[in-house]
């Protein structure tokens, strides 16, 4: 309990159990000896190192003499070290590094990965006192003792990738020393084969990171694993740029792109290669919907322990977390066991999807160029393909650039400040264009954009493509008027095949259209976003409710939902339906068949940005439950500007326009409308972006379930007429 606590940071509350466990007497020596341990990390957090210090010794002596307990002595040394360290005293530190390293020596002759946590320890005490000769020296050991089958010395040799295994503590062997050589100094005609040699250790690292992830049943354990190598993506995506700049050659280059789409969205698309793998596995269905059954439970429960997060309602966390209670762990070993009772299930999980240059190339249409976007700290680095070309930019950051960014994207969702300054907003747009879009683009009549840090929260439409100023903003050159736009959260959705959908029609929820439920406002032109003419099945007001959209959804290829929606400022994100706030949590546990979902509801389209991830917001929860595109919003606007845009965009859909260049035309309709060129500000038309695989979508067939029975009744009939034709030509024949 004490350990639950102080890994929630609740060190008070961790006191608490530590101290009752201190009052027990007669235990055994290893849940003694393992409590010291925990009370020497609760006083290093409260800056009690004495205290910490005495505790440490007294469990190295329980640790003599119990079974596991030359493997725990050497984690202690790891803890004198740091105690040593904090009291300003590296020599004693370091003498303990080495105590403990002689003790593993004498008592393992194998390898061990408490020798390689040691080693790696040390390597980075090593590596902060700067002696990183000696640092590299104990990477490459930690190295030895995490691979079977390598034990070379020399630190210019490595592991394969071919047999990774999964250890935590061979990706911090191979983060440290991948580290450790570009810190140290290299004579010229040695620095490009030491950064080969960083950037070998850095795939592998990513490699363990990748096996490592796959064992994770949960989204949380995914996301904070993306987030602590986020700056380790940064370094090695920065070495790759350092070895292209030196040599020009093309290979670094395309290195680089495939690690830059190798960082983004990794719990999304490995989500989604689940689905295509329970899809395609030759599952029986009624282990699908035991499947099914566990997600909504681990749904529910996640929702639950985040409320209680927010509550800062500790006892209630710890309840939660307790094993019996808890789904995540009933989940993860139902997919372990899954893995085993179906090895096609497991195949198609470890297959994966990469996006290397090639195969992006290849599915890009002539007409389309790829913008991939990649925050390195100090710069952000673009990545492009088009027309089987890989191309490299680069914008430098600095305080202004990022100002600039920042107050235009607030700027970009200020009305008063767009009608009272348009000089201010063409200028900074204009700015943006130069800065953010490279020159091979023009060409292009489409543009994909794979954008990351703060460049997710743009929308690159607004930039100017013209040096002259506007004289207003129906007529300024808008990147839109060029052409359109598409959103990614990573290439590899470009590559990755899609599942068979088998649903038709379009579904219109509007919960609001004449009534204020629960005190939210009514949205009286909700009911105009999808035109009469496309032949929706509409459910509104009271039966709008989210059982209704859990129970209905899946069988439509095409969503619209006109509603209220949180990013997440004031509780969890969640989407509004007449009963009830929808948790993001809940949207990620369902399973959509769609080709497209519209979001006509505010700040669908921002939330939380995660290293590694991406922006945490309601669109890509929707995509993370199969919807294969959306249409989301990156700022409240209001119903009847925002009915606007959605019923040009169906029409358009209508007529058999591709779902990007149809939200581009329904802008652009907008912009050329008569009409005050008050109302033609950004403001109004840019909120809404287009995200995902493009493609034509059919919105005009509708297909409910009254339909299903229609059919089934007449081939029923056709059934029975044959059979009552046969029977008669039979009696025919006979007579």
């Amino acid at each position: 309990m004490a350990e639950v606590y102080l890994f929630m940071d609740s060190v008070s509350r961790a006191k608490v159990y530590f101290d009752q466990g201190s009052k027990l007497t007669n235990q055994k020596p290893e849940y003694q000896a393992f409590l010291f341990i925990t009370g020497a990390t609760l006083h290093i957090r409260n800056g009690h190192l004495d205290s910490a210090q005495f505790l440490t010794l007294q469990a190295m002596e329980l640790f003599k003499n119990i079974p596991v307990g030359a493997e725990n002595r050497l984690r202690s040394f790891t803890i004198l070290a740091e105690i040593a360290q904090k009291k300003g005293n590296p020599a004693k530190a370091e003498q303990y590094y080495r105590q403990g390293l002689a003790e593993a020596k004498s008592n393992f002759k194998n390898k061990n990965r408490e020798i390689a946590y040691l080693l790696s320890d040390a390597g980075v005490f090593y590596q902060t006192r700067g002696q990183l000769p000696r640092a590299l020296e104990c990477f490459q050991a930690a190295l030895i003792q995490s691979f079977p089958n390598f034990n070379d010395t020399d630190f210019r040799q490595n592991p394969t990738l071919e047999a990774i295994p999964l250890e935590s503590q061979a990706l911090r062997a191979a983060l440290g020393k991948a580290q450790v050589l570009l810190k140290m100094p290299a004579k010229s005609n040695e620095a490009e084969a030491r950064r080969k040699n960083a950037a070998h250790c850095f795939d592998i690292a990513f490699a363990v990171a990748t096996r490592l992830r796959q064992t994770y049943g949960n989204d949380a354990d995914k996301l904070a694993q993306a987030a602590s190598l986020h700056k380790d993506y940064q370094l090695a995506v920065l070495n790759l740029h350092s070895l292209y700049t030196a040599t020009g050659d093309q290979l670094y280059l395309e290195r680089l792109f495939s690690l830059i789409e190798q960082t983004k969205a990794q719990a999304l698309t490995d989500a989604l290669q689940q689905q295509r793998a329970l899809a395609l596995a030759g599952i029986p269905a009624e282990i699908l919907e035991k499947e099914g059954h566990l997600r909504l439970e681990l749904a529910a429960y996640t929702h639950a322990l985040a409320e209680a997060e927010l509550a800062k309602d500790s006892a209630r966390m710890s309840d939660m977390k307790k094993q019996d209670r808890n789904p995540t762990k009933k989940y993860d070993g139902f997919l372990v066991d899954l893995q085993k009772r179906y090895p096609q299930f497991r195949k198609y999980l470890e297959a994966g999807v990469s996006a290397d240059f090639p195969s992006v190339s290849g599915a890009l249409p002539d007409s389309t160029a790829l913008l991939s976007w990649f925050d390195a700290g100090d710069r952000y680095l673009l990545l492009g393909v088009f027309r089987g070309k890989l191309y490299y930019d680069h914008v430098m950051r600095n305080a202004e650039f990022d100002r600039r960014l920042s107050e235009f994207i607030s700027l970009t969702a200020d009305l008063n400040k767009q009608q009272n300054d348009p000089a201010s907003f063409f200028r900074e747009a204009t700015f943006l264009g130069e800065s953010l879009l490279p020159s091979f683009w023009t060409e292009a009549r489409k543009l994909v954009i794979v954008p990351d840090g703060l460049l997710c929260y743009l929308p690159f439409e607004v930039l100017l493509t013209a040096p002259q100023a506007p004289i207003d903003y129906s007529s300024a050159p808008y990147l839109l008027r060029r052409c359109a736009v598409d959103y990614l959260w990573t290439a590899k959705l470009l590559v990755a095949p899609p599942l068979e959908l088998h649903t038709r029609g379009l579904v219109h929820f509007a919960p609001f259209a004449s009534a204020e439920p629960r005190n939210l406002p009514m949205l009286s032109h909700s009911l105009a976003d999808v035109p009469e003419s496309i032949g929706a099945d509409r459910i509104e007001g009271v039966s709008a409710t989210s059982t209704a959209f859990v129970r209905q959804a899946a069988q439509f290829q095409t969503i619209h939902l006109s509603t209220h929606a949180h990013a997440g400022r004031a509780g969890e994100p969640g989407i509004e339906f007449f009963d009830r706030r929808f948790p993001m949590q809940e949207v990620y546990a369902q399973r959509l068949r769609a080709s497209l979902v519209c979001l006509s509801a505010c700040e669908t389209g921002v939330g939380v940005f995660s290293g590694g991830e991406g922006v945490l917001s309601l669109a890509r929860a929707f995509a993370y439950a199969g919807a294969q595109s959306l249409v989301a919003g990156l700022w409240q606007v209001n119903d009847q500007a925002t009915a606007t845009i959605f019923s040009a965009f169906y029409e358009n859909l209508k007529h058999g326009i591709p779902k990007s260049e149809a939200l581009r035309q329904a802008k652009l309709a907008q912009l050329d409308a008569a009409g005050s060129d008050a109302l033609k500000a950004p403001y109004y038309w840019a909120a809404f972006t287009f995200n995902g695989t493009d493609g034509v979508v059919d919105v005009s067939e509708k297909w409910t379930v009254l339909w299903y029975w229609m059919l089934g009744g007449l081939l029923l009939s056709l059934v029975l007429f044959w059979g009552w034709r046969g029977r008669r030509q039979g009696r025919g024949a006979h007579g």
